[in-house]
Order: structure tokens, then C-alpha cells, then sequence
């Protein structure tokens, strides 16, 4: 397919894929301007940082577009004679392999080491994509709310060339699509990313593999080529290299000294040293590690059964305001919900404060070992949770959702019935359309009930128990079978609060994290013992 006229070059594309490595305003802050509004006024030494700053973007970017590729473009006929498209995505010829995201390292000592003016944050840049539209052979935008339904990794071009795609406003600036074309643009970005697995797949000798397959979404292979971005067991640097196990994840953001690093830390295995419960017993310190941040002098290890692990930050959930300022935005971390925790585990740290030693706990997903691909039963991924938490049924933690492997209500249900539910009138939770089927299949009731669950569902279960109570203790006893119904809890973190979440036939309450839920927390949240916890602890701090 020849390029239309309205169709924009590949150095066009590539300027603009790589936009968010361009300098800003010539220089890379806000206040950037004031160096060529105010000119000699701006003292020298502050000129000369954001003048050496704004060099190291451009370096960045004429690097990053050295790298650059591109797939080969596919094309072809949307159905019912909406039009015609054609879609690529870029990539980068690193030294370590092909990625589909921008990284900067440098060769040390054998090492691929992350440059200084990259952080892991930063590490890995997403190029931005666009969708390029026209209307019958002429160029429009579509409205820029559209934008966050089609966040693509890739330049994806269309000319819509019936009226049934939409309408296009009387300035012919921007086009309103309709529902089927809107369905046409989602199956393109689709076919796009299959295309992006299938490059994924081709190039799993790459020491970007996992990374590469992450942002697919797609099974990554082989294990033994696994690398992520770790820091080095004695020097302040980042390297990126083979990901060991066991290793552990906090679900949720810290700001302790032992989470608040933005990497990878990997450790080697020690002498088996116990970890005791009491912080006072003093304790030999291992060979290996530290795992903080390289700027700071306090140094932590973390320990799993008196083995050493590695450490990866706290995910963050997507938010609007990354994918405008960075493009599309995928996943950095190398687990997903098919690559399942082996247990969920508590992380308790360590340190000093000028009253004593103070103690933080984290939830934390373990991987004893590299687990292995497979789809989650119901939706999110089950791990073995510790003996004193066998009540909760979920821990919520945007991104996070993870069930109770062994919880009876997790047990009662399907994948197939999980389907169904989403297929069904009451897929958006409401239960009275389908109100005779829930009480009366045990795999759909507990599969409504786990929906309301992990989606946050308060105001519908409160609902559901004001005005059809009946209805909701019928689901509820369908859902235990012949089981006597209990009560299910959760612990769920989210924008509305951290607290313990207790749902039954009664409907749903909250238990925030306050002296008057005290005796509810030492209950079904207590401190796991110890060998299902990730223990941090503070060099300075050990021995006191």
C-alpha cells in the first residue's frame, strides 16, 4: 500500500517516537526559559547545569535514533469498507540485543552497567506512538479524550473512507468515531502487539528477553536468559544482569530505606544464619550486600529462611499523566499475573530511630524459584498465603490483586464460571438480572462475590443487603454450598484507604487501621511467623 499524502515520512515518525527524549524548551527544566529570557543574568554556575543537563538529552536522543528501527509495516482492508490501515512499531539495536524500549548502559569490567544520568525509574524509555487518522484521504485528529482508548505501542495509521466510521466536523479537524470503528482501531492496536510477540519470541537470546516479553505480555523464554536491572552486591552502580531467585516484591509503595530504592538488588546465597524474631539478638552479618540506595551511606540486606534475596521495587499503578508525558506505557517489571508469586510474605524491616529500634511491615510477593507461565485461573494470580492470614481471602494492592491459593471461597469457583460471570447481564455486579442462575450455581455465586471483591465493590454489596437481602444470602449460601457460610476478609489498599475488609450475607464493612480495630487486625492480620517473612535489616542497626 502507497503512502497517502496525509501520511507523515519515517524520519517524521521517528522524531516524534522519540519526543520524550528530545531537550524541552532547549532546556530540559521548567525554568529552563530564564536561561534565554534573562540571558547574562542567570548566574554561570546554574547556566552551566542545565546546559550540561540539556547536552545529555540530546545525547540521549541522537543515541536513541541511532538505534532506532522499525518493523516492517503491515497493511491491509478494514471489513465492511471502513477504510484502509497500515501499522509499525520501533525498536532499539542495543549492544545487549533488541529491545523494544531505549536503555543506556555502558561496558565495565564485563558489565552492562546503567549510565549516571539514567535512574531505573528512567531507565527504560517508551517511544511515543501515534494513531494518524483521515477522513477520505485528508488528515484529522480524533478527540484528545480518544487518546487513553488507544494507547499504542506502535504508529498505527488509518483512512477511514465510509461514512459508517464516524462523523468529521464541519473544520474537518477532527473526526468522532463511531462504535464499529471504534472496534476496528482496538483489533488493529491488537494485531499490532501480536506482531510485537511474535518479535519478542524471535529474538530470546536478547539480555533484553524478559524485559521484551513483559511489555508484550507474552510467555517469556528461555529462563536461564532472564535479566533485569539489579545493583551491584558491593558498588554504588545499577548493572543489568541475570535475575536470581529467591527474590521478592513489595505490592505496596515505602519510603523505608530498605524499599525506597528504584531497582533490582540481587544478593548471593550466605551461610545459614537464622534470622531470630527478636531484633536485639545480635547476629553474624552475611558476606555479600548491600541493597540500598547507591547515594546512601545506610546500607540493608534482606533475607528469606536465612537466604539471601533479591529485591525489586514497588510497582505503581498507570495513570493518564504518565502515558501523555511518556507515550505508551507498559509494564517494568518482569512478573505479571501469569508468572504467580509462589507465597505472599510479610517485610519486615529493621532500623534506627533516636528512640530505639523501630520495625515497618510490607506485604511482599515471593518467588522461591522462576516460576512458571501460566494464565490465572480467576482473573489474578493465587499464591500459598501464611497460616495466621488464612482468613483473608484477597490482598488488593493496585496494580495488585492476588487470591488465597487455599481459601474456600477462591476453591469454590472456576475459570469457566469467572467467564461466564463477565459474559452475563451482571457482569457490571449487578445481580438481580441474573438473580435465579446466581443462587443457584455455587461456582457463578462465588464468582460474584469475588468480583465485588476485587473490584472494590462497597456500595453494591451495601446496596444489595439494604434492598434484597434475601437475594444476597441466597448467592451467599450457593456460593459455600453445604459448607455453613462465614464471613470473608481482605486486606485492600487502595485510593479509599489501607484497611481489612470483612464481606458475608450482612453485606460489607471496613476496619481502617485504628485503635478501635486493634483486637481485628491482631486477629486475621497478625505478624506471620518466621519463615513467612522477608526480614530487612539495617547494617548500623544490627547487634543493638
Amino acid at each position: 500500500m502507497d503512502a497517502p499524502g496525509w501520511i507523515r515520512d519515517g524520519a517524521d515518525y521517528a522524531e516524534q517516537s522519540l519526543s520524550v527524549l528530545a531537550p524541552q524548551l532547549r532546556s530540559p527544566t521548567r525554568q529552563a526559559n530564564l536561561v534565554e529570557s534573562l540571558e547574562d543574568l542567570v548566574p554561570s554556575d546554574r547556566r552551566s547545569s542545565w546546559e550540561q543537563a540539556r547536552d545529555q538529552l540530546r545525547e540521549r536522543h541522537d543515541e536513541a535514533h541511532r538505534r532506532l528501527h522499525w518493523s516492517e509495516p503491515v497493511a491491509g482492508e478494514l471489513s465492511d469498507g471502513l477504510g484502509t490501515y497500515r501499522f509499525s512499531f520501533p525498536w532499539f539495536d542495543l549492544d545487549a540485543g533488541p529491545c523494544l524500549h531505549f536503555f543506556e548502559f555502558k561496558e565495565q569490567d564485563g558489565a552492562m552497567i546503567l549510565t549516571g544520568h539514567s535512574d531505573s525509574n528512567t531507565a527504560g524509555q517508551a517511544p511515543w506512538c501515534p494513531v494518524e487518522m483521515s477522513w477520505f484521504g485528508v488528515q484529522a485528529d480524533h478527540y484528545l479524550e480518544s487518546l487513553k482508548n488507544y494507547r499504542c505501542p506502535g504508529v498505527v495509521e488509518i483512512d477511514w473512507s465510509s461514512e459508517a466510521a464516524g462523523r468529521i466536523e464541519v473544520s474537518r479537524n477532527q473526526i468522532q468515531l463511531s462504535e464499529v470503528a471504534d472496534v476496528a482501531v482496538r483489533k488493529i492496536i491488537a494485531k499490532l502487539k501480536e506482531q510485537m510477540r511474535v518479535f519478542s519470541k524471535k529474538h530470546s537470546d536478547s539480555r533484553f528477553a524478559l524485559y521484551n516479553a513483559a511489555v508484550c505480555e507474552t510467555e517469556p523464554r528461555p529462563v536461564e536468559n532472564w535479566h533485569w536491572l539489579c545493583q551491584h552486591a558491593t558498588e554504588p552502580r545499577f548493572e543489568w544482569r541475570p535475575l536470581k531467585f529467591p527474590t521478592v516484591a513489595p505490592t505496596d509503595s515505602d519510603h523505608s530505606a530498605l524499599m525506597a530504592t528504584s531497582a533490582y538488588r540481587s544478593a548471593v546465597r550466605t551461610e545459614e544464619t537464622i534470622v531470630p524474631e527478636d531484633p536485639h539478638i545480635q547476629q553474624k552479618e552475611p558476606d555479600s550486600i548491600s541493597i540500598g540506595e547507591p547515594e546512601s551511606s545506610q546500607q540493608t540486606f534482606s533475607r528469606y529462611c536465612s537466604i539471601d534475596v533479591s529485591t525489586q521495587p514497588p510497582d505503581q499503578s498507570p495513570s493518564d499523566d504518565d502515558f501523555f508525558s511518556r507515550g505508551w506505557s507498559a509494564s517494568t517489571t518482569w512478573h505479571s499475573p501469569d508468572l504467580a508469586p509462589t507465597r505472599v510474605v510479610a517485610i519486615v524491616h529493621r532500623y534506627q530511630t533516636p528512640w530505639g529500634l523501630s520495625e515497618d511491615r510490607r506485604i511482599g510477593m515471593l518467588w522461591e524459584r522462576a516460576p512458571k507461565w501460566a494464565k490465572p485461573r480467576v482473573a489474578h494470580p493465587e499464591a500459598e498465603f501464611p497460616p495466621e492470614w488464612q482468613s483473608l481471602c484477597m490482598i488488593v494492592d493496585p496494580p495488585h490483586r492476588i487470591w488465597n491459593r487455599s481459601h474456600e471461597l477462591v476453591q469454590a469457583t472456576s475459570g469457566k464460571a469467572w467467564e461466564a460471570l463477565m459474559e452475563s447481564p451482571c457482569a457490571g455486579g449487578d445481580p438481580r438480572p441474573w438473580a435465579a442462575t446466581l443462587a443457584s450455581d455455587s461456582e457463578l455465586a462465588a464468582a460474584w462475590i469475588l468480583f465485588c471483591l476485587s473490584t472494590g465493590s462497597a456500595s453494591l454489596l451495601k446496596g444489595v443487603a439494604e434492598h434484597s437481602s434475601g437475594l444476597l444470602k441466597e448467592i451467599w449460601q450457593a456460593a459455600f454450598v453445604d459448607a455453613k457460610p462465614s464471613d470473608c476478609w481482605a486486606k485492600i489498599d487502595d485510593m479509599y484507604g489501607r484497611r481489612l475488609v470483612r464481606i458475608g450475607p450482612f453485606g460489607w464493612e471496613d476496619y481502617e487501621a485504628t485503635a478501635a480495630s486493634q483486637a481485628v487486625y491482631a486477629t486475621h492480620f497478625p505478624k506471620p511467623a518466621v519463615d513467612w517473612c522477608v526480614q530487612g535489616v539495617d547494617r548500623n542497626s544490627q547487634g543493638t
